[in-house]
């Protein structure tokens, strides 16, 4: 038992004009299926070749006056001398308002047949793309050879509007919605309030481990080894030459010098002997504990833990 699908197929092959009929309808069913107008565009001029032969298509956008698209080329270069021509010549058809029939070469002017002949073959269809409600967005140009009969321009007028249908929902623009006032005075207060909350300054503030040392560090070092009895300055104090820093403890002094001074029943001789100088001018044999002077104006804070 034959297969439906291939019987119908053998059959139609066997009958022209069916197979006219499915292919005008797959056209049809591929162009509504395009996504851009690029590749409706692409689409038109080189697939409708399945349909009817020719050697070259040509697609006029009239809306934007120039050419959309050519077969056998990804892309146009407007200012070519065969484009800039070619255009200036479907501006003057479009002008005149044609209907689907051929073009002559001897219609145009001297000067450019020559670019005819040199471009283009014999015979040229001018072939408007009219929708449904009269709109005529584009217009095919087919060339070739042989002239065009009458059930071809037939067969083209017909697929010209399911042409036109597609390409005006590709390029149905929306309508705005109108904004009711209520809600565009909401979104303008709305926009002021953000622009003044935006004015307010914000303060903000890092938390970040840090180290201070000193432009010009100097260390202080006491004459003699001892106890710290007291610190005299605070930190970051600013001081000046000569100012007292920190006080020892003389009581250690003291014991090292009795411990090993040779024994003297005179007192004053046994002080003299202990000191053997002054201490932040008090006399020698005195009791005072000492004092560490600083001898150059530095900063309290750079040198209180260094004594």
């Amino acid at each position: 038992m034959m297969n439906p699908t291939v019987a119908s197929t053998a059959h139609t092959e066997q009958d022209p004009q069916l197979r006219l009929l499915s292919e005008l309808l797959q056209l049809q069913r591929r162009a509504r299926a395009r996504e851009t107008a690029d590749e409706l565009a692409f689409f038109i001029v080189n697939e409708t070749h399945s349909l009817v032969r020719y050697r070259q298509a040509l697609l006029w956008n009239n809306e934007q006056q120039r050419l959309q698209a050519v077969s056998g080329l990804a892309s146009l270069d407007y200012n070519a001398p065969f484009s800039s021509t070619f255009s200036q010549w479907c501006r003057g058809w479009q002008a005149e308002q044609r209907q689907s029939g051929t073009l002559r070469c001897q219609e145009l002017p001297v000067e450019d047949q020559a670019l005819w002949h040199e471009y283009l073959p014999e015979h040229l269809l001018w072939l408007p793309l009219r929708s449904a409600q009269g709109e005529t967005a584009l217009t095919l140009i087919l060339a070739r050879e042989t002239p065009w009969l009458a059930p071809e321009i037939l067969l083209l007028d017909t697929l010209a509007e399911p042409y036109a249908h597609a390409w005006s929902c590709l390029h149905k623009q929306r309508r705005p919605t109108p904004t009711h006032p209520k809600k565009r005075r909401m979104v303008l207060f709305g926009t002021v309030a953000l622009v003044l909350i935006l004015l307010i300054p914000v303060r903000q503030s890092v938390l970040a481990p840090a180290e201070i040392v000193a432009h010009q560090p100097v260390i202080v070092r006491a004459p003699v080894a001892g106890v710290v009895d007291a610190i005299l300055v605070r930190p970051n104090q600013p001081i000046r030459a000569n100012q007292p820093l920190a006080r020892l403890d003389a009581r250690e002094l003291e014991n090292r010098h009795y411990s090993g001074a040779p024994q003297s029943t005179h007192p004053s001789q046994s002080a003299s002997g202990a000191v053997g100088c002054t201490r932040a001018g008090k006399p020698a044999g005195s009791r005072a504990p000492d004092v560490c002077h600083c001898r150059r104006p530095v900063s309290a804070g750079a040198t209180t833990g260094a004594v």
